[in-house]
């Protein structure tokens, strides 16, 4: 399984067979609007994009190793550089974990 959405969380890569050593998925529409990119190179997954299409706030549950950083990337109107800061979140452990803690976020 590459990816399991129900509400407002969304897993990735939560039951990938060990033979899987490289998988990647790109755009792939979850269960309340959320635009899922990841990749897993080596056993490892090295990144996951998660968009809210619909605006709603997000719990992501990752079983990501090291310090993970959430981050909120918005374009600007006209195509002027985006704008990437880093969001208060709480992490509370293996697939588990809350949401961006400040208002609104996506």
């Amino acid at each position: 399984m590459l990816v399991q959405s129900r509400g407002d969380t969304v897993r990735v890569f939560p039951a990938v067979p060990g033979a899987w050593r490289d998988a990647q998925i790109h755009h792939l529409l979850t269960q309340g609007a959320f635009m899922v990119s990841a990749r897993r190179d080596g056993g490892r997954t090295e990144y996951v994009r998660v968009r809210s299409l619909a605006g709603e706030p997000l719990k992501p549950a990752h079983s990501l190793e090291g310090p993970v950083t959430v981050r909120r990337v918005r374009v600007a109107p006209g195509g002027a550089s985006p704008t990437d800061r880093p969001l208060s979140w709480q992490d509370l452990g293996p697939w588990r974990s809350a949401g961006p803690r400040s208002r609104g976020a996506s």
